[in-house]
């Protein structure tokens, strides 16, 4: 025992024992060892805990973790270290068995201490890993050392949830549009209770609480489309148990949808319906557009009449297989019903629409036959219109000539004569035109070509005389041009050099005056059209001067002051030119399309001086003939005026917007459609001219027999014992200016017939028919008179006191026939006492003729006496009413001359 190194080891071994004692594990743990927890069910698979309750008696940290028999790695489970007299709180996490059933569990718990007895210090680490902690530790418990860290067992029991879902029927077949609701059965053959909710695209809900071994029901929507396809539903079913497991269950329904064959014979019935309708229409439309007589449409309004009638019959059948798809729309015992009257209706519109297809060819049959008599009425009525109308630009052109040439003192006598033959087979040549186009407006075409031939040939003779007259003023011209060429070629040159400056002046101001230019400074160039007005003034000036001189034979001043005339417009030439070529360059600066607009504007106002002008003379002349066709076509260009206008507009907008391209193209739109009206316009104007020329001469014709009638009457009443004088002069009297009246119209309508401006011409047919109107309205007043004045006579017979009345006043001259021979001549009694005198004596004298007839009561006479009226030399006709020109063929009467010894007239 002194051996010192036995003594050491004593001590070593005593001390190593003493810390054995103090480092061991000394843990209290709940539950017990060897004991069995049993957590009760839970859901299959999902985690459960065992709770530990873990009290440290020991000096150190204490840290513990633990393995199962269903997982053998070490899982932490305290996550912190427990201190010396500290408790904590853990559990160990365990699974349920993933089928239905109960299992055990073993759990064993791995504990180790940290406290160091040689210092006296707790060495635990929160973070440590298990195997930092078993490297670290001064103690480890086991089993067989520590009975606290004994294993400890665990009972889990689960149950798997289960339900089904019963389907009534998974396949419906279902009529296109149909809807139809199926059932679906949820059973729950478990022993606890089910929450369950089914959603998708068939629709979601709640089916509540399903209680052990019972069902619950729910259905779903399903609609078919409107077309045949395959239609499609699903959705599922969701229930939750008491232990919160959940689960799922798929559901489905397919529609095989096909179309009700009532209804497919229904639209089929209804396109046949329309068609039909649209054939029926088609022929109606064919029937309304003969307005005139030219067609008998009696046959084909006949099969429109029985195609309406079927028509409303298959629409009866239609309405019939409607009500009875709508009373059952889904129903296939009812929907054959409704085929059979659908195919009826679809055969009876078939019917229909061939009875309309057979009206429809029928009537186009005939408007083919007619169309081509029609064109080739149409075209030899336009031939000879061109005919006439270049006829009529050809005498045009004469007439000038001769004028002009006339004008520079030439004998155009010859000419003249020739021109005027040409007229008189021209005015005859439109009669022939003016009846062509009457046959042809009454459908007689077979008739027009022979007679529109005839007044192509007739304008083809006026042609030959107006073209021979032409040339005889030509040469008139040519003898006379011979005679001043020499002389006036000396001023030619110079009035060219003066018109030119003047064009340059012109083209100045017009580029100074473009609307382009506004607000742009011009100053300069206007200064300089300035200064060329006032040299081109000066030229002017010697210009005239030289030809006063050439006028009177002074050659050589002509001469002179035609080179200062030079000078002087060679200057204003010059400074037009700079002012020209500086405005232009402004105006390229500045240029946006106004010249289109101007254009645009132009062509706008003269058709619609026009469409006024014309609109307003045939308007007047309505009131006197038929121009209905042509007010409606006058009328018609007033949209296209509006037209214009708009675009007009437009372009106006776009040029104050800056858009040249745009305002160009607007404007020359609005041009041409302004002068495409004017144009129409103008054709009117022209196929007018013709046939007012023709109703003027029919209503003059009408006048003047009218005037004979009058006459007649006149003549009646003067014979009439009794009559009214004052009555007969007053009838007299407005016959007389009813024959001044017909007169001025026949003056007026002669001019119209020459004047060579169309609108002119209006204007004056438009006066003549005022005129012919007045007349026709002063004769019926002469009538009128002497029809009263008729009756005053018969009235004072009817009186009794005939004889006694005529042998004392107006039966005067009666009374003398009886007592004396009929060579004896009645006396005229002068009218002394005024009426009221005579009243008083009793006396009523009638006026005798006078021995020395007025001029007024000659021209009655000879009225009276139509063959002492001179007669046309070309057609013969009598002129009643002393005109200048024959109201027939328009031939001038030469005047009239009495052959005194003969007592007859001659022409």
């Amino acid at each position: 025992m002194n051996n010192p190194a036995i003594k050491f080891f004593s001590i070593f071994v005593i001390l190593i024992g003493l810390l054995s004692t103090v480092n061991a594990v000394s843990l209290v743990i709940q539950p017990t060892q060897g004991s069995t927890s049993n957590l009760g069910y839970g859901a299959c698979g999902s985690q459960a805990n065992l709770p530990f309750t873990i009290t440290n008696n020991g000096y150190g940290g204490a840290l513990c973790w633990y393995t199962t028999s269903q997982n053998p790695t070490p899982q932490k489970l305290t996550p912190n270290c427990i201190t010396h007299g500290s408790t904590s709180y853990s559990n160990a996490l365990l699974t349920y068995p993933s089928n239905s059933g109960t299992q055990s569990v073993t759990v064993q718990l791995d504990c180790f201490d940290f406290y160091d007895v040689l210092f006296g210090s707790n060495t635990c680490v929160n973070s440590y890993t298990y195997e930092q902690a078993r490297t670290n530790k001064y103690s480890e418990g086991k089993q067989d050392t520590n009975p606290a860290i004994s294993p400890r067992y665990a009972s889990v029991s689960c149950s798997v949830l289960q339900f089904s879902v019963t389907p009534a029927s998974q396949t419906v077949t279902l009529y296109t549009g149909q809807s139809q609701s199926l059932s679906f059965t949820v059973n729950n053959p478990t022993s606890g209770s089910l929450v369950c909710t089914y959603a998708g695209d068939a629709g979601s809900g709640s089916l509540g609480t399903i209680l052990p071994s019972s069902s619950q029901s729910f259905s779903v929507t399903i609609q078919a489309p409107n077309t045949a396809a395959p239609q499609t539903k699903s959705g599922q079913v969701t229930c939750l148990d008491s232990y919160n497991q959940h689960a799922t269950q798929p559901f489905t329904v397919s529609a095989t949808v096909i179309q009700n064959p009532a209804k497919t014979a229904i639209d089929s019935a209804t396109n046949s319906i329309n068609s039909a309708i649209s054939a029926i229409n088609s022929a109606n439309s064919l029937v309304s557009s003969q307005t005139s007589s030219c067609i008998d449409t009696t046959s084909a309004q006949n099969l429109i009449t029985q195609a309406q009638s079927q028509l409303s019959s298959a629409q009866t059948s239609l309405q019939n297989a409607e009500s009875t798809y709508q009373n059952a729309p889904y129903d296939p015992s009812t929907a054959q019903t409704a085929v059979n009257q659908a195919n009826d209706a679809q055969s009876k519109s078939e019917q229909a629409k061939n009875f309309a297809t057979q009206a429809s060819t029928q009537l186009q049959t005939l408007l083919s036959q007619l169309e081509q008599k029609k064109q080739t009425a149409s075209s030899a009525i336009h031939d000879a219109n061109n005919t006439i109308q270049d006829t009529i630009r050809s005498i045009s052109t004469t007439d000038s000539d001769i004028t002009v040439v006339s004008n520079l003192g030439a004998d155009t006598t010859n000419a003249s004569n020739l021109n005027n033959l040409a007229k008189q087979s021209l005015s005859s040549a439109q009669t022939d035109y003016g009846t062509a186009q009457s046959e042809f407006n009454s459908c007689a075409f077979d008739q027009v070509s022979s007679v529109a031939a005839s007044a192509k040939t007739k304008a083809n003779q006026a042609k030959e005389y107006t073209t021979q007259a032409y040339n005889s003023a030509e040469t008139a011209r040519s003898e006379l041009q011979q005679l001043i060429k020499h002389v006036s070629d000396l001023l030619k040159d110079k009035e060219s050099n003066i018109n030119s400056a003047q064009s340059w002046i012109d083209r100045a101001v017009s580029l100074s005056n473009n609307e382009t230019l506004h607000g742009i400074d011009l100053v300069d160039p206007e200064t300089k059209i300035k200064s060329a007005k006032a040299d081109l003034d000066n030229a002017r000036t010697y210009y005239s001067q030289a030809q006063d001189a050439f006028s009177t034979n002074r050659y050589a001043l002509a001469q002179q002051n035609a080179n200062e005339a030079q000078n002087y417009s060679m200057a204003a030439e010059t400074d037009a030119k700079s002012a020209f070529d500086q405005l232009n360059i402004y105006l390229e600066k500045a240029k946006t399309g106004q010249p289109q607009l101007d254009s645009a504007q132009t062509e706008i106002s003269k058709a619609e001086q026009l469409y006024n002008k014309l609109l307003s003379l045939v308007g007047d002349m309505q009131n006197y003939t038929n121009l209905s066709d042509t007010l409606i076509s006058i009328q018609k260009e007033k949209d296209n005026l509006n037209s214009a206008k708009d675009l007009l507009s437009k372009a106006q907008n776009a040029h104050s917007a800056g858009a040249a391209s745009d305002t160009i193209n607007y404007a020359v739109q609005s041009r041409d459609t302004a002068a495409t009206s004017y144009n129409r316009l103008d054709d009117i104007v022209l196929k007018l001219s013709g046939s007012v020329i023709v109703s003027l001469n029919d209503q003059l014709n009408t006048a003047i027999q009218k005037e004979t009638a009058v006459q007649q009457k006149i003549t009646d009443a003067s014979a009439t014992f009794g009559a009214s004088t004052q009555g007969v002069i007053s009838a007299q009297d407005k016959l007389k200016q009813a024959k001044q009246q017909l007169s001025d119209a026949q003056v007026t309508i002669n001019k119209a017939k020459n004047d060579t401006d169309l609108l002119d011409q209006l204007g004056l047919a438009k006066q003549a028919f005022v005129q012919l109107n007045t007349a026709s309205q002063t004769m019926s007043d002469s009538m009128q008179d002497a029809d009263n004045a008729k009756l005053e006579g018969y009235a004072k017979v009817g009186g009794g006191g005939a004889i006694g009345v005529a042998a004392i006043g107006g039966g005067f001259m009666w009374w003398k026939r009886k007592k004396n021979p009929a060579t004896t001549k009645p006396k005229q009694t002068e009218i002394k006492a005024s009426t009221e005198d005579q009243t008083k004596k009793g006396i009523v004298e009638k006026e005798m003729p006078s021995k020395n007839p007025k001029p007024e009561e000659e021209t009655s006479k000879e009225r009276l006496n139509p063959a002492s009226k001179p007669l046309c030399k070309k057609c013969g006709t009598e002129n009643l009413i002393e005109a200048k020109f024959c109201h027939s063929c328009g031939l001038k009467f030469k005047k009239q001359k009495t052959n005194k010894k003969k007592g007859s007239e001659t022409q």
